[in-house]
């Protein structure tokens, strides 16, 4: 696993606020992180690891073009998905979303969006 519980992470492209680990699983060969933020925790969500980064971490992390159309394949994955089913569509449709805006600001980093 990628991250243990109580790890503080961030989103990996595009920073926002120090989220703490609450749980880590893996399902299908893809690791989910839980977090949880806020005065009292009261924020939570989970998010495919490959999204996140050790709070450690200092500056963007390197991307590849490869990256990017991983990025774009998984948001693809996750749209088939919520079209398949229909009691974790909203999540799967979600995270869709979280996959493309890292596309999009990975495409900005290294210069390709327009």
């Amino acid at each position: 696993m990628t991250f243990q519980v109580g790890d503080l992470v961030q989103l990996r492209y595009g920073g926002g606020p120090h989220i703490r680990v609450e749980k880590a699983v893996t399902s299908d060969y893809n690791e989910w992180v839980t977090c949880v933020w806020g005065a009292n925790n009261e924020c939570h969500n989970y998010f495919a690891a490959e999204m996140l980064q050790r709070v450690e971490a200092k500056g963007e992390p390197s991307i590849t073009g490869e990256d990017i159309d991983r990025f774009r394949i998984r948001a693809e994955q996750c749209r088939a998905v919520a079209e398949l089913t229909s009691d974790q569509r909203l999540q799967q449709l979600e995270t869709a979303l979280a996959y493309e805006r890292m596309a999009e600001r990975a495409e900005r980093l290294l210069g390709l969006a327009s």
